[in-house]
């Protein structure tokens, strides 16, 4: 895979972040992905265009282990899927919104 000409990098470094992953971009040039903090647990994260960060967190995650939520995608419309661990017992979700449904 070849980068366009023009194209170029940006940082996605939110604060209190130890580690971040991207996993999604939009038409708007939103980014989601998750970060994790100083003790390991996982942030959702979104990355508006105009460079803030928002901490995604379900009320219902885990907030030990390394669990947490994720954000995973988010489309043209700005609706965000992802996932969280709940307790107990350890069963994954998966939300949209802040909507939670079995996972599979």
């Amino acid at each position: 895979m070849n980068a366009q000409l023009g194209a170029g990098f940006i940082t996605i470094d939110p604060p209190q972040s130890g580690f971040t992953t991207a996993y999604g971009i939009n038409d708007h040039r939103k980014i989601v992905g998750t970060y994790y903090d100083a003790d390991g647990l996982g942030h959702g994260v979104l990355r508006n265009e105009d460079r803030r960060f928002v901490t995604i967190d379900h009320p219902d995650a885990q907030t030990v282990n390394g669990f947490g939520t994720e954000a995973r995608g988010i489309n043209s419309a700005g609706l965000i899927v992802g996932d969280c661990c709940e307790v107990p017992p350890l069963r994954w979700h998966k939300c949209c919104q802040g909507v939670l449904s079995e996972g599979r």
